[in-house]
């Protein structure tokens, strides 16, 4: 990507997250925060901003890792032709990109500090040491759509797609209101899906505790291993919202257990 274009663009979203409420509202901070239908109205604005900030990032991040797809099958082609100079230039043009998809996802990171007031003993708690998800392989129209049913229903709120930062990576959607607060969500759709949560769904209200185990003895392998994935993600998502909530837990890739005071 051009370097110009990128910077034009970044200036764009931090202007969105830093400086759009703030510039939308005639009144000083003070009275702001003492009224409080002005402080909902502030609220609304800034989130507008971190709305645009958001698609901005999303369709700027589409973008560089498209071009990536592309230079790594020139690479390809260039390894095949033996051609050391092209495979040079391209493998720099590649690791370039690496660079502005990590630069992108920051901006999208300063909107998780920004939610969870800069604790890094919360934020930590969202970090799983995994790759960032490639959003071009990834089908994003159900994170879409939540969004705008949240914006129809939350004007005054703001909902973050974790798979555009680097840094959350427990749920889909983590959202924030006035009103109600920080919520994690984890979006599923399909048939499997739904199969899956009504089984579990069923299990948690059955005190017999043979119950799950019998209502997988007709299920075929797959299904379960499905069953068992969704199960530990659940854990690790419930984890995650009660060490923040509560400042005790565990870690889960270690197991050690957390006390935030």
């Amino acid at each position: 990507m051009n370097e110009a274009k990128l910077t034009r663009e970044l200036k764009e979203i931090i202007y969105y997250i830093r400086k759009y409420g703030i510039d939308r509202m005639n009144q000083d901070m003070q009275t702001i925060l003492g009224d409080e239908s002005l402080r909902i109205e502030f609220y609304t604005q800034v989130h507008k901003g971190f709305y645009y900030a958001q698609e901005r990032a999303l369709a700027l991040l589409t973008k560089i890792l498209k071009e990536r797809k592309q230079l790594k099958k020139e690479l390809a082609i260039a390894r095949t032709a033996k051609d050391k100079q092209k495979q040079s230039q391209l493998n720099t043009a590649i690791e370039m990109s690496k660079y502005h998809e990590c630069v992108v996802r920051k901006t999208m990171d300063a909107l998780v500090w920004v939610i969870f007031s800069f604790h890094t003993s919360s934020v930590r708690r969202l970090f799983c040491r995994e790759e960032p998800i490639d959003i071009t392989d990834s089908n994003l129209e159900s994170e879409i759509e939540y969004i705008n049913r949240y914006k129809a229903s939350h004007p005054d709120g703001f909902a973050l797609i974790c798979d555009l930062t680097s840094v959350a990576q427990i749920g889909d959607i983590i959202t924030i209101s006035p009103t109600k607060g920080i919520d994690i969500v984890e979006l599923k759709d399909g048939h499997v899906n739904m199969q899956v949560y009504e089984l579990i769904n069923e299990a948690s209200k059955n005190p017999c505790p043979a119950y799950f185990s019998c209502a997988l003895q007709d299920k075929n392998p797959s299904f379960i291993k499905h069953v068992e994935r969704m199960i530990k993600q659940m854990q690790k998502e419930s984890n995650a919202v009660k060490t923040i909530n509560t400042g005790h837990g565990n870690d889960p890739k270690t197991g050690v257990n957390i006390h935030i005071t």
